[in-house]
């Protein structure tokens, strides 16, 4: 079976990215980078369901060649945990921006938006200290 979670992983972190920058131009005066954020956010809600679900698809591939310890693949689990509990009120306040100018919405979208990306930055520093620190899904061909 193909193990597609390293192949996913890097969406929800570059989606985030991209709807970060397009919302520090949406404040510096481009509404439509505004816009362009709240559309990317929902996207990177849906990415990320799907990448968290790959990740339990991926488990079986960890010990594959190298020993991984436990307590690594413990810690990138609860990142994305935390991660995926926060895109989604992250998402929900997207919507709700569409048709309300309200500041209190907006700030808190803008809140959850740097939150999701913060846990979404160290979630990926864990996943990728899983691949190339312990070997975590890595073939060796011999």
């Amino acid at each position: 079976m193909l193990n597609i979670h390293p192949i996913l992983a890097h969406f929800p972190f570059v989606l985030l990215f991209v709807a970060v920058v397009a919302e520090i131009w949406g404040i510096l005066g481009n509404p439509a980078a505004s816009k362009f954020s709240r559309t990317i956010v929902m996207i990177a809600c849906a990415a990320s369901a799907l990448t968290y679900l790959s990740g339990y698809v991926g488990l079986e591939y960890a010990n594959q060649s190298f020993e991984v310890p436990k307590e690594a693949i413990s810690k990138h689990q609860l990142m994305g945990k935390l991660y995926l509990l926060s895109i989604v009120p992250t998402a929900l306040f997207a919507l709700l921006q569409i048709d309300n100018d309200a500041r209190f919405v907006i700030n808190a979208g803008r809140l959850f938006l740097l939150l999701s990306f913060a846990l979404v930055l160290v979630a990926s520093f864990y996943g990728g200290e899983l691949v190339f620190r312990y070997g975590a899904g890595i073939s060796i061909q011999q």
